[in-house]
């Protein structure tokens, strides 16, 4: 019984956790679909992601995901919450994701180092 205790509580720690990472998902979703003609959608305001990647971002810094989150994914994830937000710019993400264009980069060429 105790162990299943422990298990459930472990559980709902983890998933509370993962709390900031749902809503920036829902909250960069709701951003692809507000110029998708959806009149019930709702419209995110340009800072709405701001407080939720430095709510992650600082747990993450705290260790908050060390025992959760491998830390290659921990990585991804704060460069993406950063270029997300504004902190990074967008045309840099080549950089970053090995060669790739960045969505709203001009350029089709590689940037030299």
């Amino acid at each position: 019984m105790a162990g299943h205790l422990f298990g459930y509580e472990a559980a709902l720690a983890i998933d509370g956790q993962a709390r900031p990472l749902r809503e920036a998902r829902a909250a960069l979703e709701a951003a692809a679909f507000a110029g998708d003609g959806c009149r019930g959608c709702p419209r995110p305001s340009g800072g709405e992601l701001q407080p939720i990647a430095a709510r992650f971002l600082e747990d993450l810094r705290a260790g908050s995901y060390d025992g959760s989150l491998e830390a290659s994914t921990a990585s991804r994830l704060a460069s993406l919450l950063r270029y997300a937000t504004g902190v990074m710019p967008l045309d840099a993400y080549q950089l970053d994701s090995e060669g790739r264009h960045a969505p709203a980069s001009s350029s089709t060429t590689s940037p030299t180092p």
